[in-house]
This record gives C-alpha cells, structure tokens and sequence, in this order.
C-alpha cells in the first residue's frame, strides 16, 4: 500500500536558499499531525512544521495541505496561501474541497502561514485615516512580511510540494483577512509577478491614505490599471457591521468595483459590501466568493458529453481542450474529480458502448486513467467496451487490473470487481 507520510524533516533537510542568500532555514524542531484522512487506501499529508526564518529572525510555523489526488499523475495544481491560518488554514481547505468536487475549482495545494504569538498588526500597511495626521492608523510592516513570504515560504514549499509546472511558473493565490491583508496589497503593487489571485477578507480600510498620499483603493486602481499588468484576479469583501465604524469604506468599496470593471477582461473582480455579516464572520462567504473569482467555474467545468460523443475521437476531443485551458490558467484542468466528479468520462464511455464504438469508449476510459489511475472503476468500464468487441483475452486483461488496483488502493467495488473477472474468466471455458 502506497501512503504518503508527513516526514516534513526529511524533506526540508534538502531545501537550500539562492547563491546570495543563506539556508533558509536553521532548525526544524517539530512536526505536528493534524487530523489523518485516508483516501484509496492513503493518508493525505496535511500537517505543520516550523522553521527558522532569517528575515523575520523567529521560528514560523507552516500548515500544509494535499488534494487527494497528489501523487496520482502529472497534474499541476495552483497554490494557495493563506494568512492567519489559525483562524482560515482549515476553513479554507473545507470550501476548497467541496469546490473541487463540483468543479467549481481545481484541487489546490493549501499552505497556511500561522501567526503564532505574533502581533497581527506587524503584518498591516502604514496608512493614515486622514492625509494629515500624525499619528498613523496602522503602523505595521507588510514589506518585511512579503519578503518573507516570497524569499523563504515560496521556495520552501514550491521546492517539496509543486512537482509539475506549465513555463515553470506556477499559479499562486494570496489570502489575508483584515490586518493580514497588508501583505496581499503589498503583493499586488510590489510584486505583480508573485501571485495571479489576490482574497481580502475584512477590507475594512482601503479608503486609508498610504505614505503617498494616496488612499488604498486609488493605488489599487492605479497598479491594475498599468498597461503591463497581467491577468489579475482580486475579490476584497467587506462585513456590514464594519461601515457602523467606517462609513466612507462601504461607499468605497462600491466606487472601486465600478472603476475596475472598466479593466475587464485582463482585471477579474468582485468587490463587494457583504451587509449582514459581522467582521471576522464574512469569512466563510467571503472566501467562498473570493475562489469563484481566483478560479472562474467556466475553466474547471467539462462540457456536456453530448459535444464530444458523435466526434471522430471523443478522448482526443477532450484531452485537447483540457491542454488548452491548462496551460491558459496555468493548473490542470481535469474532466474528473475527486468521488462525485468521475461520472462525466464515465458515463461517456459507457454511452460510446452503446453506440457500438468500442475503441472510442476504450480511449476514453483510458483518458481517465490518465487523470484518475487508481481508480479501478475505468479498467471495469474499459473491460466492458472490449467484451461488447468481442475481445476478452483485452477484458480479462482490464479486469485483472481492476482487481489489482482495488486491491492497492481500497476503494467500493472490489468484491464486484472480483466477480466480474472470474465471469469473463468462465466465458471462455
């Protein structure tokens, strides 16, 4: 049985910084299990470790969180990275994964940056509530904070983690939630390359004026508006019980959307005044919102089979498609996913069998296995389409498969599975 196991030692003790810089990190002094999830006979790794971080000068602790099909294949999943991740790291990896079950978003790997017993307020921007004041409203150090991340977080995870990539770049989104949202703006204006997807939870004070003079929603549009941006996607949310003590930031909020949809389509956006909610209580919804826009449901979600079925080669139909929007979006794109997703190539093999084209059907349950190859139920259907050929030396070769791969990888449907190979096996006795 194949289990991924969280040995994070292990794997950081091969993790070097850049020829300027020294090892990113001095000790790993603890790994913690989180919760185990067992998946087709796997534990998924989903723990924490920590490190030393030489920019910040303390120890950090990481989260980090697996799709279930990790390890399965050569897909190339985005990455998401999120701050306060006591309070969002599992929130996030819930609503991640029942969107990837319903193609509403491609399964992510999932790294939480934990604040430990650290002020939130480091991470805030320096803003002032009005031009001329002289004490300032946040006072924190978002800079420091990016480095961070994009110096020592990225490369230790994208070194253990990101396997495969579309041009060696990888799609990476940022999340922060109130004080914690200084690094993503400081991302979006400073560093335009590191992330595609930008999540603000709590936005409660971009009508705020940076050192420039400049409130934080005019950069925002100033930076996103620049003619050498490229494809960005940025939800910020606000909670109404918010606009009791900063009235100017619903108003806003709203004059905001209206300028960056004129930045449609390069600029993707929703910013939005969640009314009834509460401060930190948008969260769930606003996450929620803010991955509809990061990930568009139109990219993940496989047509109908009825476009694919009388085409000359279904698979080949597919399977170009998905490149296509792949290397678009710069994830995979899958026609399958986790348990509720594997009826769509399924079903269309099976409705290919139907129609008597039994190699087209055989293509297509051999594209799922190329996304999906533990998953016994595609040997059972390709088993099927050669018995309705006629071959059954190639059926009994599948089934046997099928067998096999239920058997490594417990799933539903190995007794079944053993039933349907020792029928074929009597067929020619």
């Amino acid at each position: 049985m194949k289990t991924i196991v969280l040995l994070l030692i292990l794997a950081l003790s091969t993790v070097c910084g850049s020829a300027q810089s020294k090892e990113i990190h001095k000790s790993v002094n603890k790994t913690i299990n989180l919760t185990p999830i067992t998946h087709l006979g796997k534990v998924l790794t989903k723990g924490a470790f920590s490190f030393y971080s030489d920019i910040l000068a303390q120890e950090r602790e990481l989260y980090v969180s697996l799709p279930p099909s990790y390890g399965e294949g050569d897909r190339v999943y985005p990455v998401i990275y999120v701050l306060d991740a006591e309070l969002l790291f599992e929130l996030t990896v819930s609503i991640s994964a029942l969107n990837a079950k319903r193609y509403a978003m491609p399964e992510s790997i999932i790294i939480g940056i934990a604040n430990g017993n650290n002020n939130r307020r480091d991470m805030t921007l320096k803003t002032k509530r009005k031009i001329d004041d002289k004490r300032p409203f946040f006072n924190g150090d978002a800079e420091k904070y990016l480095r961070f991340i994009n110096q020592e977080v990225i490369p230790l995870v994208e070194k253990n983690y990101v396997k495969n990539t579309y041009d060696n770049s990888v799609h990476r989104t940022i999340i922060g939630m109130s004080p914690t949202t200084g690094p993503v703006f400081e991302a979006l204006w400073s560093a335009p390359d590191m992330f595609q997807g930008y999540i603000g939870l709590s936005t409660h004070y971009i009508s705020q004026y940076l050192g420039s003079k400049q409130t934080i929603a005019e950069k925002i549009v100033q930076v996103l508006s620049h003619k050498d941006r490229g494809k960005t996607a940025i939800y910020l949310g606000l909670a109404g019980s918010d606009t009791k003590y900063y009235p100017a930031e619903a108003r806003t909020h709203i004059e905001l959307a209206e300028k960056l949809i004129k930045l449609a389509p390069k600029i993707t956006h929703r910013i939005e005044v969640l009314e009834e909610q509460q401060h930190y209580l948008m969260a769930t919804i606003g996450l929620q919102n803010g991955l509809n826009v990061v990930f568009p449901r139109a990219m993940n979600f496989i047509e109908s089979n009825a476009k694919f079925i009388d085409t000359d080669s279904p698979a080949s139909t597919i399977q170009t498609l998905l490149e296509k929007r792949s290397i678009s979006v710069g994830y995979s794109v899958v026609p399958i996913g986790d348990g509720l997703g594997n009826i769509t190539l399924n079903s269309l093999g099976y409705k290919l069998i139907a129609k008597s084209r039994f190699q087209a059907a055989v293509d297509v349950f051999t594209l799922a296995l190329k996304y999906q190859p533990h998953h016994a139920v595609f040997y059972d259907g390709m088993a099927d389409a050669y018995t309705e050929a006629g071959q059954y030396d190639a059926a009994i070769l599948a089934m046997k498969k099928a067998v096999d791969t239920a058997t490594q990888y417990p799933q539903a449907g190995l007794e079944y599975y053993k039933s349907h190979l020792e029928k074929l096996l009597n067929i020619g006795k």
